[in-house]
Formats: C-alpha cells, structure tokens, sequence
C-alpha cells in the first residue's frame, strides 16, 4: 500500500510543474532583460541589490541599500527612481523612502509597487540621497 501512495504522490508533484516552480505568473523583469538598471551611489552608500518582479498585475521594486562606511547607526536618505521608456521619454519619478533600518549592519530596504509593467527595453534609474544633502555619486550599471 505504501509503495502506492508514492507512486500516487509522485506522480502529482510531476504532473503539476507550477507547484515545483513556484507561481507560474511571476517574471523577473531584470534576468528577462525588460528593464535595464542604473544605480547612482551616494558617497555614504550604496545600492547592495535590486530586484523587480512582476506578480500577476503589478510590478514590485524593492532593493537594499548599505552603509560604505562601518558603525552603527541608521542609513538616512531615500531613493529617487526614475523610469524612462526605450526613446528616453520620462513615464515616472518617484522618492521611496527606506524601511526596515538595520542599526546593527548599516542597512536598509526600500519598495515601491508600480501600476504598470514598463515596456521592454526601459531604463530604471535608482539614485541615493542623503536626507542632509544631494551630492552626486557613481554610476554603476
């Protein structure tokens, strides 16, 4: 009887590659080449990761930005994201904020849900600001 249960479900889980997958409607926007990323560091920090990934009907940005230099303390500022169309044209600007403040490691995350999947070959530009001043850092893609 037992050999049977396994064969049942074994079957079932090679039968339904969605549940091995994970969701089927999930795309990441980067790995598929949609939207190329343009990070703009601050002097006091920089952007460790980014990711954009589309569930369904929206569009999530969500990244984590890092202290250059060790200590404690919060990483103050937020980031500018500006998203342009393949002809250069401006489609959004928005100023997310950080959330979820390691004091321990000098990190933070930021997130932001778009309306709508921007088109192939856009450009997302995510540039740091410190809440006491707008100095220009690198260019890093």
């Amino acid at each position: 009887m037992k050999n049977h249960q396994f064969i049942a479900v074994s079957l079932f889980f090679i039968s339904n590659p969605v549940l091995l997958s994970g969701c089927a409607s999930d795309r990441d926007l980067i790995r598929d080449n949609t939207v190329t990323v343009e990070r703009v560091d601050s002097n006091s920090a920089y952007i460790k990761s980014v990711s954009i990934q589309q569930f369904d009907d929206e569009v999530s940005v969500s990244g984590m930005v890092k202290r250059r230099h060790s200590g404690r303390g919060t990483v103050r500022g937020h980031v500018d994201m500006v998203i342009s169309a393949p002809d250069g044209h401006l489609v959004s600007k928005n100023e997310v904020p950080y959330y979820r403040k390691n004091l321990k490691y000098g990190e933070a995350n930021f997130h932001i849900t778009l309306s709508e999947e921007p088109q192939a070959g856009s450009l997302l530009q995510l540039s740091l600001h410190n809440t006491s001043s707008y100095s220009d850092g690198e260019v890093n893609r």
